[in-house]
């Protein structure tokens, strides 16, 4: 690839973001919508992967906030079946 071709992909990718990125954040406003219908309050942000390396303590928050998140949605579910 010369040069010439590398910065217009650069220039590209700065004006359209990358494929990936873009399904990620479309999935995370749908299932925001989805556990909003379900009665938790989650942002799109809160859902979209971050990629990068993290501290165990990090991992441990997000374990509990992942959790917290399915527990709020069993109990809106449970309570709309009742």
């Amino acid at each position: 690839m010369s040069s010439k071709e590398f910065t217009e992909w650069v220039a590209y990718e700065t004006i359209d973001p990358p494929l990936a990125t873009r399904i990620e954040v479309q999935l995370a406003i749908v299932g925001a919508a989805v556990c909003g219908a379900l009665g938790a309050k989650v942002k799109p942000k809160d859902l979209i992967p971050r990629w990068k390396p993290q501290s165990d303590k990090e991992r441990r928050a997000q374990a509990r906030y992942a959790q917290a998140l399915a527990q709020s949605m069993a109990k809106a579910t449970a309570h709309r079946k009742r």
